[in-house]
């Protein structure tokens, strides 16, 4: 009987340690929210959102960002087209800040990868893998903000292949969620 409950002891340790590696979690909508891309051109407008997160580790001084989930984002083509639209799918979105404290403003900057789908009226749609950066504007991550913190930001399309498409824009969003350890 003793066996198994070092056996369970010694799981329960190991569960402790593999869940409070993490300080917190947090998630920032309204990625990608403001903005155009460009094709031949002609410019799309953005007509959603994405939402990132960054988690930190207990010992660490910086948030880490990651996609739990890839982001999707509509553009519309602004000449009165509205069956032209390319899909912006972010796939990869890395990056730092350093960490929240839950007071003052936080510099953030990093690099997102992803694909991006034209669709033209009467033609197959044609795929872009592309990639871009990111980076905190004023007032940046602002965790003075009530009642929830907020943050702007500015991202870039650097390059497309097979080229073609450009854009960029400035994103506001509001801390979505946030789970402490």
């Amino acid at each position: 009987m003793s066996k198994k409950l070092l056996i369970i002891a010694a799981i329960a340790v190991m569960l402790m340690g593999a869940t409070s590696a993490y300080g917190y979690y947090e998630g920032w909508n309204g990625w990608f929210n403001s903005g155009y891309l460009r094709y031949g051109g002609n410019d799309f407008t953005s007509v959603g959102s994405g939402i990132v997160s960054d988690s930190t580790l207990i010992l660490e001084e910086e948030d880490d960002f990651y996609l739990k989930a890839n982001a999707s984002v509509d553009f519309v083509y602004d000449g009165g087209w509205y069956e032209d639209t390319i899909t912006l799918g972010i796939s990869r979105f890395f990056g730092s800040k350093p960490k929240g404290d839950e007071s003052g403003t936080k510099e953030g900057s990093g690099v997102w990868l992803g694909t991006a789908i034209l669709r033209r009226s009467g033609l197959p749609p044609d795929t872009f893998t592309v990639v871009g950066t990111w980076w905190s504007t004023y007032p940046h991550f602002n965790y003075d903000s009530e009642p929830d913190p907020t943050y702007t930001a500015s991202w870039l399309v650097t390059g497309s292949d097979p080229d073609g498409i450009t854009g960029g824009g400035i994103c506001t969003g509001t801390r979505s969620s946030y789970l402490p350890d």
